[in-house]
């Protein structure tokens, strides 16, 4: 394996089209990259994964700019986990340590009202979602 001196940062998609923030660390192969999923803060490692690059993407570049929603426009909403959240346990399986990382999913604008924004998830739920590689945790 190439450890990386520099982390690149990327956003790791789960099986449902969410995206948690992360960093490459590490190569296995130009077919297996070893990624971290950080903490909400994008400040701690909290578990290591080995992915195929097709289930990555680099996170959008912060334009600056506040975005003005229309109706019908398609959006990723960020949805936070809770900060008391305990240290993750790396035994636990891919879904319960999903479920508390923070994570931008996909949805599309339906209504604007005043500084409220009312916005439909998009994600697939299905059970045959086969879209998404299977991931495994790495022992620390």
């Amino acid at each position: 394996m190439i450890q990386l001196d520099v982390c690149i940062p990327v956003e790791v998609e789960g099986k449902y089209g969410e995206f948690y923030p992360g960093v490459i660390n590490g190569l296995k192969s130009l077919e297996e990259l070893n990624v971290t999923l950080l903490d909400s803060a994008n400040s701690k490692a909290l578990v290591e994964f080995t992915l195929p690059p097709s289930s990555l993407r680099l996170p959008p570049k912060d334009s600056g700019t506040i975005l003005e929603p229309v109706q019908g426009q398609e959006v990723d909403v960020l949805f936070s986990s809770f900060s008391g959240e305990p240290t993750l346990d790396h035994g636990l399986s891919g879904d319960v340590i999903a479920s508390k990382l923070s994570a931008w999913w996909p949805a599309v604008v339906r209504k604007i009202g005043g500084s409220f924004v009312i916005v439909e998830l998009v994600a697939n739920f299905s059970v045959e979602n086969s879209n998404s590689s299977e991931v495994t945790v790495l022992p620390k």
